[in-house]
């Protein structure tokens, strides 16, 4: 196979025989993180593969279990990860600020923002954090 400008061949591989029984193999081109899912749980279980696996199932299964079992991030800074029960206050404040984006509406302590990078007042500003600024 050639790629890139099409002067580099890729090397020739070799298939490692796999120990498994009755692992499900992919049959399309977007469901490789939820079988790499299911590859990893199987193998951490020492439990048995299905040929009767079905991706599209098991994504609905990840969601409700990350959903039910994810903790509230409500009150956790999205930049450094603290719950805000715990939050470092700076030496001269008696609280921790905080501001919520704009966009992703996820909560940040304001001591956590870069200097170079906090305003004066966020009251009436549209705020992004990192991850939703443009």
């Amino acid at each position: 196979v050639i790629y890139g400008d099409g002067t580099h061949e890729c090397p020739s591989l070799t298939q490692i025989p796999c120990p498994f029984e009755n692992v499900p193999k992919q049959n399309d081109a977007f469901s490789c993180g939820v079988y790499i899912i299911y590859y990893t749980f199987k193998f951490m279980d020492n439990s048995k593969f299905s040929l009767e696996f079905d991706p599209n199932t098991y994504r609905e299964y990840l969601k409700t279990y990350l959903l039910e079992n994810s903790e509230d991030m409500t009150n956790i800074c999205l930049y450094c990860n603290w719950h805000s029960d715990r939050h470092h206050c700076p030496l001269d404040d008696e609280y921790v600020e905080w501001v919520s984006c704009s966009r992703c509406c996820c909560w940040i302590a304001i001591n956590c923002i870069p200097k170079e990078y906090r305003l004066i007042n966020y009251d009436n500003i549209d705020f992004f954090c990192l991850f939703c600024q443009k």
